[in-house]
C-alpha cells in the first residue's frame, strides 16, 4: 500500500488473457481530494486522463474509493504505465492558483496481488 500526493504504477490489459488491472483509489484523510489518473502506453504516449470531476462522481470524500477497470478504458495497448496525483482545494475558486490546486498527500493506491484477475474477455466469434 502506497501513501502520497503521486503515485506510479502499471498496468495490463489482456497481455495475458483474461488478464485486466484494477486501480482502487482510497482517500483516507478528512478532506476532498481531487483525483487525476493519467493512463500511458509502454512507448510513454498519453492515453487518456481520467479526472473524478468528470469521470467519477467528483472529489474523493473522506474514506471514498474510486475503482478504475482497465479493461474498461479500451485502450489498444497491452500494458503500460499510470500516474495518480492528488490535490486540495476548490477548482471554482477565482484567483490565486495556489489556493485551488494545492497537492495533497493522502491518497492510496491497493493493488492486491490477485488484482489482476482473470476476467472473461468477449471476443468475436468467426
Amino acid at each position: 500500500m502506497s501513501f502520497s500526493s503521486y503515485l506510479v504504477g502499471s498496468w495490463e490489459n489482456g497481455r495475458i488473457p483474461g488478464i485486466a488491472t484494477t486501480l482502487q483509489i482510497i482517500n483516507p484523510t478528512n478532506d476532498d481530494l481531487r483525483v487525476i489518473v493519467a493512463f500511458f502506453d509502454d512507448a510513454e504516449n498519453l492515453l487518456r486522463l481520467l479526472v473524478s470531476e468528470d469521470d467519477y462522481k467528483g472529489p474523493l470524500s473522506p474514506n471514498d474509493m474510486w475503482e478504475i477497470n482497465v479493461s474498461d478504458q479500451s485502450f489498444q495497448k497491452l500494458f503500460g504505465v499510470v500516474k495518480i496525483i492528488s490535490l486540495y482545494g476548490d477548482p471554482n475558486t477565482p484567483g490565486n492558483h495556489e489556493k485551488r490546486d494545492i497537492v495533497k498527500e493522502g491518497i492510496v493506491r491497493w493493488i492486491p496481488e490477485n488484482s489482476k484477475t482473470r476476467r472473461r474477455i468477449k471476443r468475436p466469434c468467426f
